[in-house]
């Protein structure tokens, strides 16, 4: 795991590691996302000792410490572009780990919050429109966010094993995420593992270890690999 350690730039000699720059960034993303600090360190904790567990092989688990970290930090990069649909952009974010499994939940939760800074007349005719097109603008926004999180791996080193995981971070195990149709085995295991972490800390924070362990096992199938 000596990647983890390396330095950002070893000719400078400022002695900052690459790990370090890359957990203050997603001390900012953690804002972003409307979750308190540290939420993402934590979430990198936990799915670093589920890969120990699972005895992964180390570039598997060196990938999924590396993919955790990132997995938001492309979140502020699309902030305009989903206020202009959703209004309060945080609070969106920090409501989709509370929606149910099925699709027809994450459509009432998105459709209930487009257009929450606009006259009742412009929330109805921007609700129509992302219906007429399948919910286009929130896929744009955050195969965005994807892309920004990987642009960033790329620039500072960690290779396509971890970029092309965070392109997968809105994927579900059923396929229903996004990319569409994208499911299963095809997703990355370290981003599979990555979204096991993410949403039990969120549980466990909120409710406690039964609740998460209990929301682990429902949501599996369908949004996470039931083999985890």
């Amino acid at each position: 795991m000596a990647l983890v350690a390396r330095d950002a730039d070893p000719d400078a000699g400022s002695g900052a590691r690459l790990c370090e720059i890359v957990a203050s960034i997603s001390l900012a993303a953690d804002l972003g996302l409307g979750q308190p600090m540290e939420h993402v360190l934590r979430s990198c904790l936990i799915a670093t000792e589920l890969a120990r567990l699972l005895e992964l092989p180390d570039e598997e688990r060196e990938a999924t410490y590396w993919v955790t970290l990132l997995v938001t930090a492309g979140c502020t990069g699309v902030s305009y572009e989903l206020a202009q649909v959703f209004g309060d952009d945080i609070a969106l974010r920090s409501g989709m780990h509370g929606i149910g499994p099925s699709t027809g939940a994450q459509l009432r939760y998105f459709l209930g919050r487009a257009g929450a800074d606009r006259s009742a007349l412009g929330r109805t005719a921007l609700r129509a429109d992302l219906l007429r097109t399948r919910m286009r603008a929130l896929e744009t926004s955050l195969s965005a966010h994807c892309a920004v999180s990987g642009r960033l791996g790329d620039r500072v080193g960690l290779g396509a094993d971890v970029s092309s995981a965070l392109a997968q971070t809105f994927a579900r195990w059923d396929g229903r995420g996004i990319p569409r149709g994208l499911g299963g085995e095809r997703i990355a295991l370290p981003m599979r593992v990555c979204q096991l972490a993410v949403t039990m800390e969120v549980r466990e924070r909120e409710a406690g270890l039964e609740a998460s362990v209990d929301l682990a096992r429902r949501l599996s199938g369908s949004v996470l690999d039931p083999s985890l």
